[in-house]
């Protein structure tokens, strides 16, 4: 039986474009490796903006072996290179928000520094075939 998940081109460690400033990446108590605030962020503040292309995931299923941000319905941002984007860890209770105009990561609250920093996932929509997937069950429990 083949193992249905798909290998990830995109390295989960290792050297990343760093796209946002005032972060740093150190082991999470949520899942693995985390990203952290270099310093104090007010509410409202913008530590960087999502890039990539909109893809429909549906139509081009090889995006899961990508690094991604879902953006509704089956549409995801992806990037072909590792970021640091991806270090944000899932949280039902998030410090941060992505804006969809201009897709600025914003801080929800006031993060403190050296504070894990955590997107909701499911609050910018994630594709059903992920959700369905090994890879993205987690995000119901």
């Amino acid at each position: 039986m083949t193992d249905p998940t798909p290998e990830f081109v995109v390295p989960p460690t290792g050297q990343r474009i760093t796209n946002l400033r005032t972060v740093y990446e150190a082991p999470s108590q949520i899942h693995g490796q985390g990203l952290f605030a270099a310093r104090d962020f007010d509410q409202n503040a913008v530590l960087g903006h999502l890039d990539g292309q909109v893809v429909d995931y549906a139509s081009h299923p090889d995006v899961a072996t990508l690094e991604w941000n879902g953006i509704g319905g089956n549409l995801v941002l992806c990037r072909p290179f590792a970021t640091l984007y991806a270090l944000i860890n899932h949280s039902s209770t998030p410090n941060l928000s992505i804006v969809p105009d201009g897709w600025a990561i914003q801080a929800r609250r006031a993060i403190s520094k050296e504070e894990e920093l955590t997107l909701n996932y499911l609050e910018h929509g994630v594709p059903e075939a992920y959700l369905a997937s090994p890879l993205g069950a987690y995000l119901l429990t």
